[in-house]
């Protein structure tokens, strides 16, 4: 039988050369760096606000008076590194413990244990508050909360704030025109006000020499100032005290303060 011939074998394409390098000097201003476990941000400015912060390093250290404390340094959504102090102190206690319940630990009312490595990659809301230091800002870290409540308002756009402030300052005017409307309202009521005054002013109380009926005549001399009389005015009965005698006119002071002016002769003596 007649065999089948195996196929041709093709033989591969020839491999181009790699055009050979040209050897030249290296650059003189030429850095070679490692960046391995270096993080970046220490220097960026981070403004007073509330930030979202992730834990980066937490480590146990003692301050300058001798007090045992927990390093913290936290990265911030901008990129900022921000550094935090914790002291162990009975008294700075709840600092420590709102942190770390702002974190997602459930804190007991009594003894806790706990790893700073732990905490490395934890994530907490800050807020932010510069503070002059060596003529610079250096932000500190003045409250915390929690990612989710801190994440919502970070992420608030400027825009959305300035629309906002925008809608809070348009009212204003008109508020100030109510207001200044009601001044005016004020200000016009109190200049009529002294109008009613003046016309209850312009009313005098009641000073007249009774005409109609005579008291029977008494003596002159008889009724001297501080004795105490009566006298008829329009069928009414008044009583008083004299308070002077000036020509035979009585100036009497009646019960309710009213002064009369009455001709002595028209006076009984009470």
């Amino acid at each position: 039988m007649p065999r089948k011939k195996a196929p041709a074998k093709r033989k591969a394409p020839a491999r181009k050369k790699a055009p050979a390098k040209k050897r030249g000097r290296r650059n003189a201003n030429m850095i070679s760096v490692d960046f391995t476990d270096v993080d970046a941000g220490g220097m960026m400015p981070t403004p007073d606000g509330i930030y979202t912060a992730e834990v980066k390093s937490a480590e146990k250290d003692v301050s300058s008076n001798g007090n045992e404390m927990v390093v913290v340094r936290y990265r911030t959504q901008i990129g900022s590194t921000v550094f935090d102090r914790f002291m162990l102190l009975p008294q700075s206690l709840w600092v420590l413990r709102t942190a770390l319940n702002c974190m997602g630990y459930d804190t007991p009312d009594g003894p806790f244990d706990f790893d700073p490595d732990d905490l490395v990659g934890q994530q907490l809301g800050i807020e932010i508050t510069n503070e002059e230091y060596e003529e610079k800002d250096q932000p500190r870290v003045t409250g915390y909360l929690t990612y989710d409540a801190a994440e919502e308002q970070a992420e608030l756009p400027a825009a959305e704030e300035e629309e906002e402030e925008e809608e809070e300052e348009e009212p204003a005017p008109k508020k100030r025109r109510a207001r200044k409307a009601a001044v005016e309202e004020e200000e016009e009521e109190e200049e009529e006000e002294p109008e009613e005054e003046e016309e209850e002013e312009e009313e005098p109380p009641p000073k007249k020499a009774p005409r109609k009926k005579k008291a029977p005549a008494k003596k002159k001399g008889a009724l001297r100032p501080g004795a105490r009389v009566t006298f008829e005015d329009e069928d009414d009965e008044y009583g008083g005290v004299i308070e002077s005698i000036d020509d035979g006119v009585a100036t009497v002071v009646d019960d309710e303060d009213g002064e009369w002016e009455i001709p002595v002769d028209e006076l009984t003596k009470a």
